[in-house]
């Protein structure tokens, strides 16, 4: 058995090419253009400029780095679930130490991470009124550093125990979805005990909005100290099973099962046959849980906007109207495009993995295998798309909305459908060109928060992003808003015919390498 040392020496050459920084990177792009563009018009005179920017910053690290994280966790220990490479890695030391060498690895980046975030801030405020002090400084530090490391454990546990890395992913987005939205139920006991919302809870700024005046303060405000010390126990309870899980890997245990069962399937050949007449992507998926990520993230949408919507029922006065964009808002302009995003890219993880592209392109087409990819993740956004609807329905009538629902949902949950075809089809293309997981799920998030950031002051964005055609096909952002219809068809048909085209054509036209 190697030493510790030597697992970790060996831990920073594994990952010496592969790149996993530039998830962090791109994170960081995008906080800096998100200021740059804040800033935009701004005196720098302003005197709550460091408040308001720590502010958004806990706003921003709620909703981009659970995600974020889930993904770079991903990356970093995809590798040992490839070509057993967990058996070659245990005749050299234990996977305790392993695990350990793989969170000192992340740490390093994500505590560089947190300060080049700190350096891109002083950048970005370069002029203004004033310098944050050495408190706020430190106790910002501090606070995301904790709870970034909370969830860098956290996914890299969930990378670790499950073979199937789309876990991990999914339970990032439903983590950002979930913090994001809580920030509207900040009194709420799930807001202080929850891992994701850690960001804002712990934040020590506090903003009041005046709805007369419209006018914004900032200041200093006390932690809840229920926060810390969920942090603490989150901490305790991820590092104790990190040391008592069982060290089993869901690879080795579908294994035995599949060997104890084989004799079964043979002696009961009628079964398989009935089996077999299944369409064969569904096959993959037989085992998978990415497909019930469709299902339960409506529900934790529905459950948190119904939740919002009747605290708020003085403000919200549109009835129906007001619900839709409670249900949909978030979830149909930046969770539904990573879960699809998700979806594609485990889709087509198989065929990236070992050697299996030369069976499958000896077994059939290009186009008939690019079709039935799509097809199926076309069929699980639909049933997504009516889940949300008939949640949002029956979300209505158990409140008691005494008002007829709205005639307009046929069209939005139609268009909808749309938009969310033309997603499926550019996530399906990316995820032929990039053999990496994680990868076209990072360009998804990008996509759709730029979109979600820009959209305000550039109206004809979201008819060109791919994204964010479903979110406005079902009019998530207004259901009262008319939209360009002949534009938004059109748009999505030529993103979808693109993609493809060019999916058939660079499989016909390409030699496909293997691993």
């Amino acid at each position: 058995m190697i030493n510790f040392v030597t697992t970790l020496k060996c831990e920073f050459m594994k990952q010496r090419k592969k790149r996993n920084y530039l998830v962090l990177l791109a994170v960081l792009i995008f906080y800096a253009a998100y200021l740059i563009w804040t800033q935009n018009g701004q005196s720098f005179s302003y005197l709550h400029f460091w408040e308001a920017t720590f502010y958004d910053l806990s706003l921003l690290n709620t909703l981009v780095l659970p995600t974020a994280i889930g993904v770079y966790a991903s990356m970093i220990t995809d590798l040992e679930h490839k070509g057993h490479t967990f058996k070659l890695l245990e005749t050299l030391t234990t996977r305790r130490k392993l695990l350990t060498a793989k969170f000192i690895y992340g740490s390093i980046y994500i505590t560089a991470f947190v300060l080049l975030q700190l350096l891109v801030v002083f950048v970005t405020g370069n002029g203004a009124c004033g310098v944050p002090s050495i408190q706020d400084i430190s106790r910002y530090t501090a606070d995301t550093l904790l709870v970034s490391l909370i969830l860098l454990l956290m996914h890299m546990e969930l990378s670790w125990y499950f073979v199937n890395q789309a876990v991990t992913i999914i339970v990032g987005i439903a983590g950002s979805f979930m913090g994001f939205f809580l920030l509207f139920m900040q009194n709420h006991l799930l807001y202080l005990s929850n891992p994701w919302s850690l960001y804002a809870a712990t934040g020590f700024i506090l903003m009041d909005w005046n709805p007369d005046t419209r006018v914004i303060k900032y200041y200093h405000g006390e932690v809840a100290p229920h926060a810390h010390i969920a942090a603490l126990i989150w901490l305790s309870v991820l590092v104790l099973t990190a040391i008592f899980l069982n060290h089993h890997s869901e690879e080795e245990q579908l294994h035995n099962r599949l060997f104890q069962n084989s004799h079964r399937k043979i002696a009961e050949p009628g079964r398989s046959i009935r089996f077999s007449r299944l369409p064969v992507e569904f096959l993959k998926l037989r085992r998978s849980p990415i497909w019930s990520a469709f299902l339960a993230l409506p529900v934790i949408s529905a459950l948190l906007g119904t939740i919002n919507y009747t605290a708020n029922i003085d403000v919200l006065e549109s009835k129906w109207y007001s619900l839709w964009s409670q249900h949909s808002l978030f979830l149909a302009l930046l969770f539904m495009p990573l879960l699809i995003a998700s979806f594609c890219s485990y889709q087509w993880h198989l065929e990236h993995t070992g050697t299996n592209w030369n069976m499958v392109m000896t077994a059939t087409t290009p186009a008939r295998l690019v079709i039935g990819k799509i097809t199926t993740a076309m069929i699980f956004t639909t049933i997504a798309v009516l889940w949300i609807a008939v949640l949002y329905i029956l979300s209505g009538l158990i409140i008691h909305i005494d008002v007829p629902i709205p005639p307009e949902l046929p069209g939005w949950i139609i268009c909808g459908i749309i938009g969310g075809i033309a997603c499926c089809c550019v996530q399906t293309l990316l995820s032929i060109l990039i053999r990496n997981f994680a990868l076209p799920i990072g360009i998804a998030i990008m996509s759709s928060l730029s979109v979600f950031i820009l959209a305000n002051r550039i109206k004809w964005l979201i008819y060109l992003d791919p994204h964010t055609l479903l979110s406005l096909g079902l009019r998530a952002n207004n259901p009262e808003m008319v939209i360009n219809m002949g534009v938004f068809l059109l748009s999505c048909f030529l993103w979808s015919m693109m993609s493809i085209f060019i999916s058939i054509l660079y499989l016909r036209k390409t030699d496909i390498t293997t691993h």
